[in-house]
Parts: structure tokens; sequence; C-alpha cells
């Protein structure tokens, strides 16, 4: 890990295009975040860091504070030496984090940026443009992010979002009242347009002219989007670029919304394929990084009922005996260690701070939002989610409603254990936050991850040889089942699907899971709202116009 990236107290300058300074000169200010901890360069992260400095890093000798003359293999040998914080301005307060995202950075302008503008001119200071822009945008999204009500968002806005249209789309594909043929593709966008409906997507693509007149919406509103945010993150110098302005607009609505999120993203067949790489790829780190288990001890067989030899007769009830007995021992024991801890840490849950202090801070622009800030967090929707995604009410209703019954007690019941600000709810707020808000423990994981997935060895990855046939799809959605169903615990299997038949499992996941996700437009729909979603609680100022 590099070491931690100092900030002045002085604050952040206001950059304009005329004149364009290193990119050490974009530093948040003293206010906006604490400075980060020095941290020591892991040797894992030194080819990492290596490739940054070649790709990021200015070779002209004017962010090194050479002279003209001086020779550029004296630049790289300078630059090679200096520490990544005195090249690059911080992007967040995480140290991992930045690493990993001008990571991400520089394969994207190695490949893509590089690759042309090298042919027009050697002039290095573009990329530094580049990264100062960067930069100014997500300290910016990074602010406001520390502001805003992430529990609220990731797990009760969002599910809820989720779940309408989960529910929209089974209203959909049902014939109506459960008899006559199944409604055609077209019947079924219709239906979920007039169920949802969003100006995006408006009319249903079901001939060429309705489709041209969808597309024609589409851009307007992704062009919309990014005259709305781009403002609000951008340096206020670069707003009175024209030039710049309309580059920067069309590269956010072009390729990045309508090409990215409403194009490939969308993309059934990339989603089951996308699932079914991460299962993978998240089974194979689990099992390199689980150790091989030591030999047992014969005391260790005794418990878990294995005896060391064959026994026969008296020698095998005495076995039984054992077993039980170190059974019994071993279920007392975890029975009170599970209450002490139970104990301790509801009494510990009295010191905790108030609700209120998660409360975000950019609410005025909002209507309408203190009732949704007040719900316990056993009542927010990403528990009701994941029932719905699984169809626990027709598979076991008799779990549904016995979590119901236990909902009802932990909100109403005696001592209403878990109402809002409770001890218990105070407890899984303390733990929510605390993982929400020190992403350096996951994030930079998970973007390595990104990373060498879309970029094998910092080059992108090969494409696909054509676009999976009808048949092809069908096979990857099975190959998806399949997958899901082998990282399952073969209890979770049971008591889920009620069967252990692998065949009517895979069956019933593809009918009443991955089919959901199985309509490019319907797709589209969900990725859409979820944009507006989180348009509309990062960006506040645009809330009641946008809504």
């Amino acid at each position: 890990m590099v070491q931690g990236l100092s900030r002045p107290s002085k604050p952040r300058p206001v950059l304009s295009r005329t004149t364009t300074p290193a990119v050490d000169d974009v530093r948040p200010s003293a206010t906006r975040a604490q400075v980060r901890p020095h941290g020591t360069k892991r040797h894992e992260d030194e080819p990492v860091v290596n490739y940054i400095k070649r790709t990021l890093c200015a070779a002209d000798g004017r962010d090194a504070g050479l002279g003209p003359l001086a020779s550029e293999s004296l630049h790289r040998s300078i630059i090679a030496s200096q520490p990544l914080e005195s090249l690059l301005p911080p992007l967040t307060s995480s140290n991992a984090i930045d690493l990993q995202l001008y990571a991400l950075i520089a394969v994207i302008l190695d490949n893509f940026v590089h690759t042309w503008y090298g042919r027009i001119t050697n002039d290095r200071q573009f990329t530094s443009e580049i990264v100062r822009i960067i930069a100014h945008c997500v300290q910016g999204v990074e602010e406001r992010l520390q502001r805003l009500d992430l529990i609220a968002v990731l797990f009760d806005e969002l599910p809820a979002l989720i779940m309408e249209h989960i529910d929209a789309v089974r209203i959909a594909k049902n014939s109506l009242g459960g008899y006559g043929p199944l409604p055609t593709p077209s019947d079924v966008r219709t239906r979920y347009l007039a169920l949802n409906p969003h100006v995006a997507l408006s009319p249903v693509p079901s001939t060429e002219t309705l489709e041209r007149d969808q597309q024609s919406n589409e851009a307007a509103w992704a062009l919309l989007l990014a005259n709305r945010i781009l403002p609000l993150l951008l340096p206020a110098g670069d707003l009175s670029n024209p030039c710049l302005d309309v580059l920067v607009t069309e590269i956010f609505a072009d390729m990045v919304i309508r090409d990215g999120l409403c194009g490939k993203a969308s993309e059934p067949w990339l989603l089951w394929e996308g699932v079914t790489k991460a299962i993978t790829s998240s089974r194979r780190h689990k099992s390199h990084s689980t150790p091989a288990p030591s030999p047992q001890s014969a005391v260790e067989n005794l418990i878990r009922g294995q005896p060391t030899t064959q026994a026969t007769g008296f020698e095998a009830r005495w076995h039984l005996v054992v077993f039980a007995f170190w059974s019994f021992v071993q279920a007392v024991t975890t029975a009170i260690q599970l209450f002490r801890t139970l104990t301790t840490t509801i009494t510990q849950a009295a010191t905790l701070p108030a609700r209120t202090q998660y409360t975000p801070v950019m609410k005025e622009h909002l209507p309408n939002t203190d009732e949704a800030n007040r719900r316990p967090i056993i009542s927010m929707s990403m528990w009701t989610c994941g029932s719905r995604l699984l169809a626990l009410e027709q598979r076991m209703p008799w779990l549904t409603g016995l979590l119901s019954l236990l909902h009802w007690f932990g909100i109403s019941g005696p001592g209403r254990v878990c109402e809002y600000d409770s001890r218990l709810d105070r407890l899984l707020t303390s733990t929510l936050a605390k993982t929400l808000h020190r992403p350096a423990t996951w994030l930079p994981s998970s973007l390595a991850l990104v990373r060498t997935s879309l970029f094998p060895q910092n080059q992108p990855a090969p494409p696909r040889a054509s676009i999976p046939t009808p048949s092809e799809a069908i096979e990857l959605r099975a190959e998806c089942a399949r997958t899901i169903i082998d990282a399952l615990p073969h209890a979770a299997r049971r008591v889920i699907f009620a069967t252990t038949d692998l065949r009517d499992m895979q069956r019933d996941l593809e009918r009443d899971v991955l089919d959901l996700i199985g309509d490019k437009y319907l797709n589209k729909h969900l990725l859409v709202r979820i944009v507006d979603l989180l348009a509309v609680r990062l960006f506040p100022e645009i809330g009641r116009e946008w809504l």
C-alpha cells in the first residue's frame, strides 16, 4: 500500500482551462476529509504502482520539476523514484481505494485514449488534465456519499424499487386469471410499461418507427441527466469552456449511460454470464484461502463419533456414549457463550449513538423523507425483497408467516425491542454504518476484481465471437442456474426448493428467478429507475425538478 497522501490546509483552488496546473495542485481542502494515515507499500502493489506511473504521470519533466532539456529517460527515472502521492492527487480518503481507482483509470486511458491521442501529439499534459477532472469529480461524489443516508438508500429504497420491478414483471408475464395462452413478449412489455411508466422507455419498441421514437426519448433522457449532474461535479472553470462541456456531456450521456448502462449492461445473457463468473471466481478464491485441514486427533474423532479403530459390541456402545457426552458438553458451552455474547452486546448497545446521527443532511431538497428515515432496520425492504425474489410466499408460506409474526413481536410486542432507535435497532444501524462508511475494508478487492476481469493483463478482455443465439442464451441461463445451485449448501437447497432433484431445482430457479432478467427492455427499466433514484439521492438539488 502506498503512503498516505498529504492534504494542505488551504481551500481547493478553482481551476480554469486557460492555465493548466499540475495535477498535484488539485487537493481537497482540510475541511473536506481528514488526513489519511501513512501506510506501508505492499510488495504485490509495486507492479500496479509502476503501471500507474508509466501511464498517468507526465513524462515531459514539467511535473517532475525538471527543465525542458533534460532527457526523457531522466524524467522517467525521477518519476519512478518519487512516491505516487507526490505525482497524483488523492481521489478519496482511502489509500487502498485510490490505488485501485487509479489502476482502473490507467487501464482505460491506456487502451482507449492514448491509442488515438498519441498519433496526434506527444504532449502528455492532456492526461494530466483528465486526471485532474476525474479527481475533482470523484472528490465531489465522495463528499456527497458521506452526507447521504446510505443505510436508507441501499437497504430500504433500492430493495423496494427492485421489489416493485419483480412484482411488475411477474404480473406482466402471467396470463389473465391464470388461464389461456401466455402473453407474447410485446404484450409483456406493454403491460410492464403501463405498470411502471418511464419517459425514456416510451413507447414500447414493437415496430421500427416506435423503436426510433423510444431511442430518441432515451437519448433525450440521458442528455438531460448529464446536463443536470455534470455542472454539480465539474470544476467551475471547466464549465465556461463550451467545447469541453459538450465533449464531457456527450461521453457521459452516450458512452456511459446509453451504450454502457442501457446497452451492454442490460443484455440478459451478459447478466447470466456475469453472475456465473462472479460465483465461480468467489468460490475459487475461497477454496484457495481455506487452509488445509489438520490431522484429527483421537479426542476429536471421539467427539465427532468417529472411532480411531473398528469397534463392535461394547466398544461401539462406549463410543456412542462418549460421543453423546461430548456433544452435550459442546452444545451447553456454545449456548452459554452465545447467551453471554448476546447479553454483552445488548448492554453495550445502550451507549451507541441515536439513529438521528445517521440522518442525511441533504434531505431538505426532497419532500416527505422524514417518515422513510424513521423506519427500524428490521422493517426495511431488504428482508421482503429477498423473500419476494425467491417466491417464499408461494414455496414456504409457513416460513413467511412465522417471520411476519416475529417481526410484529419485535415492533409492536412486549418491550418493542426492535422499534426505531431501540437498543437492537441502534446495534444493527451501527454495524451497517461501520461497514458502509469504511469501504477500504471491502471496496479495493472489488475494484481489483473488476479490473482484472474486464482487463486481464491490463488489456481489454477478448470479446465474444458473436452475440449468443437464443439457444446459446438458454444454455448460459442453465449454466448460471447450475452454478448458483452448486454454491448453495445442501440444507438450504432442500429448504428452499423442497426437493432433492437437481433438475427440478434448476428448472424452478430458471423460471422463478433468472427469467426475471430475461428481457433486455425490462432490464433497461430497472437500471434506468436505479439511476434515477441514485441521481436524486446523490444530487438532491435536482430532486424536485427530476421527480
